[in-house]
């Protein structure tokens, strides 16, 4: 398994307010952990929110020793212990996405807040894992507004559903089992308000060196105008060419 991460401030902003985290965990059965988070800008210390999700996430699967049946329902728990975190270091004044993944040998678990996403890229298909928990994101789902619409509403960025911003938030979560050749990719909206699916899905298909989907992936955005941090996670299932092995 191959792994690569991209992360940029942009082109507009003067700060990166993303985190991220791509590490095996140290329990016992040793899974790859994937997580990204986007700190809300309307928000204070976007960045710190954002880097106090992660490290608390990571922190609080890493002291799971149970069975790995058990992983999805810790999961949940985790982010509800990183929810509170955020909350009680600023009581409601910082918020931020969170969206990960644990791989265990073929098998997928995922966990979400916000409007940062999950995809899994199979046989030339792009798959979205994860719903956007944002004004637009509902409506797209509820097929009142097109995508390339959204990326264009003027609330786009309005999250419904945040980590940090209340006591308790609910959680998203799925499982998939994955497949020889799968790449899976965690990225926050940066990425996805400026880069359609299909030109994703052409990028990660056409990348023999690994580490150049996500710094591809990455350029493109900031080509397109870099209107927001750009963080990208890459991990393919299949042992091809690339930056770092898990």
């Amino acid at each position: 398994m191959l792994a690569s991460i991209a992360s940029d401030v942009g082109r507009v902003r003067e700060t990166n307010e993303d985190a991220y985290c791509l590490c095996q965990l140290c329990t016992t059965d040793r899974p790859v952990f994937l997580a990204v988070a986007d700190g809300m800008g309307g928000y204070v210390d976007g960045d710190i929110a954002s880097e106090l999700a992660v490290r608390q996430l990571r922190r609080d699967l890493e002291q799971y020793q149970g069975p790995g049946s058990g992983y999805l329902s810790r999961l949940k728990s985790s982010f509800a212990a990183a929810n509170r975190a955020v909350f009680e270091a600023a009581r409601g004044t910082m918020g931020t996405t969170l969206t990960c993944g644990l791989i265990l040998g073929q098998h997928l678990l995922w966990a979400h807040v916000g409007d940062s996403r999950a995809y899994l890229v199979r046989r030339g298909e792009l798959i979205q894992l994860t719903h956007d928990h944002s004004l637009v994101g509902i409506m797209v789902q509820n097929g009142e507004l097109a995508e390339e619409e959204a990326r264009q509403h003027p609330h786009r960025h309005l999250l419904m559903r945040a980590l940090g911003t209340q006591p308790e938030v609910a959680v998203d979560t799925g499982e998939h089992c994955l497949e020889t050749g799968d790449v899976l990719i965690l990225c926050t909206d940066g990425l996805t308000n400026l880069v359609e699916g299909e030109e994703l899905v052409h990028i990660v298909d056409g990348g023999k060196d690994l580490s150049l989907v996500a710094t591809g992936l990455v350029e493109l955005a900031n080509v397109r105008g870099g209107t927001d941090n750009i963080t990208v996670l890459v991990v393919s299932v299949d042992p091809v060419v690339g930056e770092e092995r898990l």
